[in-house]
């Protein structure tokens, strides 16, 4: 399945979860079509969500040693 364009990352972590997707999304919405069509593909046991208000730092350079 090819990534809509929104997902940015995805992650498999540790802890209560076991994968996070960053995602940018215009509005609710937005995410809720997101989520609809995520869960529609894909059998799920539980989805939380968290959403950033603002961006703080954002970088994408890492200092040569």
């Amino acid at each position: 399945m090819a990534s809509p364009p929104q997902f940015q990352s995805a992650y498999s972590t540790s802890g209560n979860q076991d994968y996070m997707i960053k995602a940018h999304v215009c509005d609710v919405q937005a995410y809720d079509s997101l989520y609809q069509r995520l869960i529609s593909r894909i059998d799920l046991a539980d989805v939380s969500a968290r959403f950033a208000m603002k961006e703080l730092k954002y970088i994408t350079e890492l200092p040569l040693l």
